[in-house]
């Protein structure tokens, strides 16, 4: 492990480290590609915090970003709880586990979290210390973040860390609010981040996110039938209408706007004269038969933070929220007008049960290891305990892996609209992230469908375990980004000189690697990837799986090779990516029993402790 901040002179200097046996135990096989990757990068005895030259001849300053529009969004919030008191103030820094990558800011969990505590990595950090800059110059190393609505989860995490709130013309390092144009995204420093991609509404739109399922349906089959029959009128009312007809007295669809949230706008219709004409509407046949839990229904929001469209990144965090229905759940039936109407029994919003009279608050002394929950809402780990313990008939890995299926799949159909509006908006590689709101249904089958997915989820926190939830998703989130300080002073004096070229096709390739595939990849040995910026999104690749946490990376994943047949065309930054992961999964037990497995008697005597240091021929 290389990289550390020097006091005495420039802002970083190379400094040899020592790794943490619980580092390096996890994962045994990233030491080799440390190693390989050492020889493969360029050498350099000193890194300083210089910057990419931005993409617009404009001074850079112009990005203390305000918007050039104002763009009314629909956020799903709530009301948040004060802010908390108590949490110590600090800036310490992670070392990259590459010799020639800057450190990142180091983010801890609050005190909100109950006992969490990121013990990985945790001896290896170190104050962080501005020092002087080229030729004794004044620097400003300040961490600022720019949120245009206060949600307290961001705002203390954030501060905790040593960040403040920017002013009006300061650059941010991090921003969290509205879309920014495509302006503001092209002059974006590389080491500014913001909450959107550009062209997300292909997901949080009900009705382009079944353009995009659709299209994936025809294609794949069932594959993709995890979504319900959705009709988008006014173009598909024939269609409906014949369905209507089917389904008899046996028809139940759901109404839905295309672009809304918090439960508005939503009903359910038994006829076909029911449905709303002359307007753009999303319907959808009804899941009528969904999984109870004491005669309620209720969905999954899931958090799926996404921090590369190409290559594609996903990670999924380990916990939730469990919303239930407030009225005991019964079938619909026809001609039953008052069930078909109650809102309390269909709809699992928290915006709509928290006005019934039957709503209950989650206690305020929260045990998050408790089996199941008290009140209209759980967290996601209560329900799996609450599934193990009170259903043994439920095979809950089986259930997490079809939801997490789900959720790489989606992603995968929304993923060539995704990159093709970022190279547009010549978004610098890095500089967005998302986190989005799965909201799944698990019908009685135990079939998870997806409902919606959600690009402004909503991270207020209203009770105790509202905070253990999205307090600890925030903290991983922002550790997992990788925050670098930037002097801004030199940024601000820096203009732009050269045109930056983001699209795919405008960058030199190696042909060669070009047309290959992941499985083709498969057969070449790591050295064989030449090319530095595919070797940089490789470093980026580990350094960011390092510093995960709680959040389970769904995509690259052992099953790579089941997945790459899903996207439309195979992209050139995905390969080498999804090829290092295909080994860096392996344990060292694992990696032995293959070995013994293949070559029987001649590795026997081989320890697991050893193979870290075995020629990559050999292990291949």
């Amino acid at each position: 492990v290389r990289g550390a901040h020097c006091r005495t002179c420039d802002a970083w200097s190379a400094t040899s480290v020592t790794p943490s046996r619980s580092m390096l135990g996890a994962r045994a096989a990233t030491n080799a590609l440390a190693a390989a990757l050492e020889d493969a990068a360029p050498e350099t005895d000193q890194v300083v915090p210089t910057t990419k030259k931005p993409s617009s001849s404009d001074p850079i300053d112009a990005l203390g970003i305000e918007s050039d529009d104002d763009n009314e969004q629909m956020v799903d919030s709530d009301e948040d709880e004060e802010d908390e008191e108590g949490d110590t103030v600090m800036t310490r820094m992670l070392p990259s586990l590459f010799r020639h990558r800057k450190p990142t800011v180091w983010f801890d969990y609050l005190r909100s979290c109950l006992g969490k505590a990121r013990a990985l990595d945790a001896e290896l950090t170190f104050p962080f210390e501005a020092g002087p800059g080229e030729d004794g110059h004044e620097t400003d190393y300040s961490l600022l973040y720019r949120q245009e609505s206060n949600i307290n989860c961001i705002s203390q995490t954030l501060k905790r860390h040593g960040f403040r709130p920017a002013e009006k013309g300061q650059l941010f390092n991090a921003h969290w609010g509205g879309y920014l144009s495509d302006n503001q995204l092209s002059r974006m420093h590389p080491q500014q981040v913001t909450n959107h991609f550009p062209g997300s509404f292909v997901l949080g739109r009900k009705d382009a996110l079944w353009a995009a399922i659709s299209a994936q349906m025809r294609m794949f089959g069932s594959d993709y039938d995890f979504v319900a029959k959705t009709y988008i009128l006014p173009r598909d009312r024939k269609l409906m209408k014949h369905d209507f007809e089917e389904a008899g007295k046996h028809a139940v669809f759901i109404i839905k706007p295309p672009n809304a949230a918090c439960g508005m706008g939503i009903k359910l219709v038994t006829k076909y004269e029911e449905v709303p004409r002359k307007k753009r509407l999303v319907v959808q046949r009804y899941i009528g038969k969904p999984y109870l839990i004491d005669r309620k229904k209720f969905d999954l929001r899931l958090y799926v933070v996404v921090t590369s469209f190409d290559p594609l990144r996903a990670y999924l965090y380990d916990d939730g929220l469990v919303r239930f229905c407030t009225h005991k759940y019964k079938e619909v039936r026809a001609g039953h007008k008052k069930d078909v109407r109650d809102r309390f029994m269909h709809l699992t919003n928290y915006s709509v049960n928290k006005n019934s009279d039957e709503f209950v608050q989650p206690s305020k002394d929260f045990n998050s290891s408790s089996s199941g929950g008290e009140g209209s809402k759980w967290t996601l780990q209560q329900l799996w305990e609450h599934l193990r313990v009170n259903c043994k008939k439920v095979d809950v890995p089986q259930l997490q892996a079809k939801i997490k299926d789900l959720c790489v799949k989606t992603l995968i159909a929304a993923e060539p609209a995704m990159v093709s509006r970022s190279n547009h908006s010549r978004v610098p590689r890095g500089s967005a992230f998302e986190v989005y709101g799965f909201d799944v249904l698990i019908d009685a089958a135990l079939k998870p469908w997806l409902l919606e997915v959600n690009v402004f989820p909503s991270l207020s926190s209203t009770s105790p375990l509202d905070k253990v939830v999205k307090h600890g998703l925030m903290a991983d989130v922002f550790h997992l980004l990788g925050l670098v300080p930037f002097d801004r002073k030199k940024v601000k004096d820096t203009r732009d000189k050269e045109e930056c070229c983001y699209l795919p096709q405008q960058r030199e390739r190696k042909w060669h690697f070009t047309n290959k595939s992941v499985l083709d990849l498969e057969k070449l040995a790591l050295a064989d990837i030449t090319d530095p910026d595919d070797w940089e999104v490789v470093m980026e690749s580990e350094d960011e799986l390092r510093r995960c946490g709680h959040l389970d990376r769904i995509f690259p994943c052992p099953q790579v090779d089941y997945y790459v047949n899903f996207f439309s065309c195979k992209r050139y930054m995905n390969t080498p990516v999804s090829y290092t992961h295909l080994r860096a999964h392996e344990t060292p037990e694992h990696l032995v029993c293959r070995l013994l497995l293949e070559k029987k008697k001649k590795y026997i005597k081989i320890r697991p402790h050893r193979l870290n240091i075995l020629p990559s021929k050999t292990t291949d």
